[in-house]
């Protein structure tokens, strides 16, 4: 089931634009070409996301939220299905995906 959920994840992000995962011990960090825009952490039965922006994000699937400095921004959201895999979703996750795009230096 999370394979599922990761699959289909996935499958939206490569939509958005291009993108490497970086493996850690615990996690994966999807980067594309600069930092890190999202960190994902499979759990028992769900999917843990965490997501990079500029500002405090509003989603029903918000767990967490954290000012990490003026302008940075973690959230953390839980998804337990591929169902709640949607647009509004999608939406902060191209959000995130541009962010770190921009911190690209040329």
């Amino acid at each position: 089931m999370l394979d599922e959920i990761e699959g289909e994840l996935l499958k939206h992000i490569q939509i958005i634009g291009p993108f490497e995962v970086e493996e850690k011990k615990t996690s994966s960090h999807l980067t594309n070409g600069g930092p890190a825009f999202l960190g994902l952490k499979k759990a028992r039965k769900w999917l843990d996301v965490t997501l990079v922006s500029t500002h405090e994000l509003e989603h029903p699937l918000i767990k967490k939220s954290e000012q990490l400095s003026k302008n940075r921004w973690h959230t953390d959201m839980r998804i337990t299905s591929r169902e709640e895999i949607n647009a509004s979703l999608i939406a902060l996750i191209k959000e995130a995906y541009d962010l770190a795009k921009s911190k690209i230096k040329a």
